[in-house]
């Protein structure tokens, strides 16, 4: 990895200055990797989210991962960053891991939403990779026995982004062994663990607005308007996560939306190189009833 500082590690106030977060550490005890992506260039953002880990009480349990920007972009950077968390995770022996980047606050629900998080740890049903950020929720991946063991609050799913999401020791290991590709760190990570992603609700964080480092013109005009539009607000994209997971099942059969889901992440450049021999398969080709596409859930 070429960062000229991987995994640098530094505790903002130290573990002696929590204060009134220091009660919050229980709610997070049994997460046992936390790791934090920051450019070095981006001092701005390290003081706010180090506030934030402060505030909830987990700063001194932070593994910091602050690189340059990367010489090749921003896909770049971002994708072997996360690698480089994966791995200090991997060799800690960590069972999963919190990833965080830095351009987001935790929510007032953060507590309830890292009691589902380990819910779904506990529940005994396969997992790989769970979002628990506000936005990025592409597709509602719901089976029908899901209700009687999910726990509340928590579907199967799809999602972009990668500001904050658990991530298990296996999924990380997948993921460093297969390296970077042409594709963007979350699309690879959605089609490595399609069927095994899950959305938690509410969020554990906030999106902040802030200018993306990433270069998202390489996918269109339509990412690129989106990049920019995440400097001044995330609304669209919260907007497009709730009417996807939250209206569409209403009007859609789930195997419509999964293929139509399915579609989109394989138009991404370099996603074939992270499909998994153990995959379900990919989904069929979307087909149209007669009324149109919207197709009536049974």
């Amino acid at each position: 990895l070429a960062p000229s500082q991987p995994g640098r590690s530094q505790v903002p106030g130290g573990a002696g200055s929590l204060g009134a977060g220091q009660r919050d550490c229980r709610a997070m005890e049994r997460v046992p990797f936390i790791g934090c992506i920051n450019l070095l260039e981006r001092n701005d953002r390290f003081e706010m989210i180090s506030a934030e880990f402060k505030k909830i009480g987990i700063a001194d349990r932070v593994h910091w991962h602050r690189p340059n920007k990367h010489k090749d972009g921003g896909r770049v950077g971002c994708f072997e960053s996360h690698l480089a968390v994966f791995q200090a995770a991997l060799d800690a022996d960590a069972p999963f891991a919190l990833v965080i980047e830095d351009d987001v606050r935790f929510a007032k629900t953060w507590r309830r939403s890292f009691d589902t998080l380990l819910a779904l740890v506990d529940s005994g049903v396969p997992w790989r990779h769970a979002s628990l950020q506000n936005s990025g929720g592409e597709v509602s991946l719901a089976k029908p026995d899901d209700e009687g063991k999910l726990p509340p609050g928590i579907f199967r799913g799809a999602f972009y982004f990668t500001r904050c999401y658990a991530i298990t020791r296996e999924a990380m290991a997948v993921a460093v062994k297969t390296g970077i590709t042409r594709a963007h760190v979350d699309v690879a990570l959605a089609v490595a663990n399609w069927g095994k992603s899950f959305i938690i609700r509410p969020a554990a964080v906030l999106d902040v607005p802030s200018v993306s480092d990433n270069d998202w013109a390489e996918g269109g005009w339509a990412p690129w308007l989106a990049g920019q539009m995440q400097g001044f607000t995330h609304l669209p994209c919260v907007i497009a996560d709730r009417w996807k997971t939250g209206v569409l099942p209403r009007f859609q059969s789930p195997a419509y939306m999964e293929s139509v889901a399915w579609q989109k992440f394989m138009a991404e450049p370099g996603s074939e190189q992270h499909l998994q021999a153990d995959s379900q398969g990919r989904p069929p080709t979307p087909q149209r009833s007669k009324s149109g596409w919207f197709v009536c859930c049974k």
